[in-house]
């Protein structure tokens, strides 16, 4: 009979579990409501003018159908394809045909062969002892002669 006598004289508060509230309780049984909806502020999407534009949105759809049929819009052979096409060319020795090189990469090439010379030259020229070049510029004028 005690222990009913104790809960009638403290009630137990029913969302705490505690027999006295504590002054948090307020906070704990809030619960939103329509009119607290009604009263924020809701955010709005920011807009990107690019992803709204009619011509980014007419090249992404283009792309999207492209690839849906396997095209390649650039043109271009993708890295895996040339990566596999340089091992094929170095299994075979060379024997696949070579891309066509426009005339710019042609005179890009020779002048890197001609600086290639130049600096196997003065490496040379370096490398080689001083009684070595002395003898062979007595040579050349012996010979000269």
């Amino acid at each position: 009979m005690e222990s009913m006598e104790r809960s009638s004289r403290s009630p137990v508060h029913a969302e705490t579990g505690y027999s006295r509230p504590t002054p948090y309780d307020h906070i704990i049984s809030y619960v939103p409501t329509e009119q607290d909806n009604e009263l924020l502020i809701m955010p709005k999407k920011i807009p990107n003018p690019v992803m709204n534009s009619s011509t980014h949105m007419n090249m992404q759809r283009e792309l999207k159908i492209n690839n849906k049929l396997g095209i390649n819009v650039l043109g271009q052979k993708g890295e895996l394809d040339r990566v596999f096409r340089d091992k094929k060319r170095e299994e075979f020795g060379k024997s696949l045909p070579e891309e066509k090189k426009s005339d710019f990469q042609l005179m890009l090439e020779k002048r890197r062969k001609a600086q290639d010379d130049q600096e196997r030259d003065v490496k040379s020229e370096q490398q080689t002892p001083e009684f070595l070049k002395i003898r062979n510029r007595l040579v050349k004028s012996d010979t000269a002669e």
